[in-house]
């Protein structure tokens, strides 16, 4: 069992996203994410991995192939393999979703904008 409030937070780079990796098994990962105010994902996508956000605390904007949504928290939405997205937290405090990602695979990202 694994209790988000005590683990260690990881960052993708030294100013990058905080993230705790909850589970991998080579066929699916989960990762709680964590996105202080007006901090981003990047817009990217990946050739073969789906992911699946739930916004587990605040709200967060999507920007999915050009078409921007707002995910709701308690929500969630699949993105499919070749779509471009970006995840931003417009809020003024910070947001947290969990991501399911199927297969997970971190060479699998064409990086389209970059980490500011």
């Amino acid at each position: 069992m694994i209790n988000i409030n005590d683990a260690k937070r990881k960052r993708h780079s030294e100013e990058g996203i905080g993230y705790i990796p909850v589970f991998n098994n080579g066929i699916f990962s989960i990762s709680h994410v964590f996105l202080g105010p007006k901090e981003s994902v990047p817009l990217h996508k990946h050739q073969k991995t789906h992911h699946i956000y739930f916004a587990e605390k605040g709200d967060i904007t999507l920007v999915i192939d050009g078409k921007q949504s707002i995910l709701r928290e308690k929500s969630y939405i699949e993105i499919q393999p070749g779509k471009a997205h970006k995840v931003t937290n417009n809020g003024i405090g910070e947001a947290q979703f969990i991501t399911f990602e199927m297969p997970p695979d971190d060479e699998d990202i064409e990086m389209i904008e970059e980490q500011k």
